[in-house]
């Protein structure tokens, strides 16, 4: 497998990858705004820099925990299965 090189990317469809990721960040950030204005009212932003990175993160265990449940199910079958 050979990487392409930087002139053989699309370059539109790379930018719309972006403006995606970036939409999808922000719309994050909105909707944990919330939140982190309630966990972080003692800043002067009252958590506005924060929001993003609470989001991302939120995300990220929204994903993780449901895949992490099956595999452990998966694998509790299994050890029923040996013993």
């Amino acid at each position: 497998m050979t990487i392409p090189l930087v002139s053989e990317i699309p370059v539109r469809e790379t930018m719309v990858e972006l403006l995606q990721m970036w939409v999808l960040v922000e719309v994050l950030g909105i909707i944990c705004l919330p939140l982190t204005v309630t966990i972080f009212k003692n800043l002067p932003d009252r958590g506005w820099a924060c929001t993003k990175v609470v989001g991302i993160a939120l995300l990220a265990f929204c994903v993780w925990l449901p895949l992490t449940h099956e595999l452990r199910n998966e694998l509790v079958g299994e050890r029923s299965l040996i013993v």
